[in-house]
């Protein structure tokens, strides 16, 4: 399979498919083929498992006062990977010694990086220079416009 299997809020969804119209006189139903949503059989519960990636999703949506139906909605589910990167940990930083140099191991140009020092303070950078102990995050960060972290 090309990618990951997650657990989807399908619901999550319904807002953006109804738009401004009132969710109390719709009834959403997500499928995993067009016949599906048509024959309105085999409805996926929500959080549901994606079975491919990515993996196109039915939505069949009715009026509950009309009873109209629309089924010619789609949207696509596609799970990105997590960053891989690697920090050693723990370091140790001398207070009379020079300052230490903490780094992404195998930094990716496919992320931006991000640290946070003890204090909350933000340094951009696959690596930081510190001179006193404490925690220190790094946060990475898709560049390919998904912005995963």
């Amino acid at each position: 399979m090309n990618g990951f299997i997650q657990s989807i809020d399908l619901e999550s969804q319904t807002s953006g498919i109804l738009d401004t119209q009132d969710p109390t006189q719709f009834t959403v139903t997500y499928h995993e083929s067009a016949a599906d949503a048509t024959a309105n059989s085999n409805a996926l519960t929500s959080p549901f498992t994606n079975s491919g990636n990515p993996q196109t999703i039915y939505v069949r949506v009715v009026n509950d006062d009309t009873g109209c139906v629309n089924d010619d909605f789609t949207f696509e589910v596609i799970v990105n990977p997590l960053p891989d990167f690697s920090v050693t940990s723990p370091q140790i930083v001398c207070l009379n010694g020079p300052p230490l140099v903490l780094s992404i191991e195998n930094p990716s140009t496919i992320y931006d990086y991000v640290w946070t020092d003890t204090d909350g303070n933000t340094i951009i950078g696959s690596q930081i220079t510190v001179s006193s102990g404490g925690t220190y995050s790094v946060t990475a960060t898709t560049t390919d416009g998904t912005s995963c972290t």
